[in-house]
């Protein structure tokens, strides 16, 4: 007999304000709930700011200028801390009449793409489970080597007068 599956919705206010994470956004605006600031860019004189939606681990950049690529959202100002510290560094951003400020995480900024916020990369020779365990060959052992294919070498005529 399988165990019954666990009802995700209990979880749904940890998700949309965990203890373990900074708050990123203001509570007035709904469509910044799962969106962070990752980064800051200028390109040709144009502030961006790199904005990371913690749910699906996307990334897209805001600039000051509407561009299909930021998702409906507009860069309004970008807050740098008088000391230089990038972690302290907030973006105020539009999307249609709501605005929200966004502040940096470091768990955002730091992720791989491809890779959800908060998991670990395995360790060499970790088991994963759904993938095959990887071959590990005994000490003194050569490894094996790729089979090394040489191509016929055609030597091309040369042209008469040439």
């Amino acid at each position: 007999m399988l165990p019954v599956a666990l009802n995700l919705d209990r979880y749904g206010a940890l998700a949309k304000k965990s203890p373990f994470t900074a708050v990123a956004v203001e509570e007035t605006a709904g469509f910044a709930q799962d969106l962070a600031l990752a980064g800051f860019v200028r390109l040709k004189g144009e502030d961006f700011v790199m904005v990371a939606n913690r749910a699906t681990a996307d990334r897209f950049l805001v600039g000051k200028n509407q561009s299909p690529s930021a998702r409906g959202l507009i860069l309004l100002e970008v807050m740098k801390d008088p000391k230089g510290d990038a972690t302290k560094m907030k973006a105020k951003v539009k999307k249609g009449a709501e605005v929200a400020t966004l502040s940096f995480e470091a768990a955002s900024a730091s992720a791989p793409v491809g890779q959800p916020v908060g998991q670990v990369p395995p360790m060499p020779g970790q088991v994963i489970p759904g993938q095959p365990a990887p071959q590990i060959q005994p000490p003194g052992q050569k490894q094996p080597t790729a089979p090394v294919i040489r191509r016929r070498v055609i030597p091309v005529p040369s042209a008469p007068g040439r």
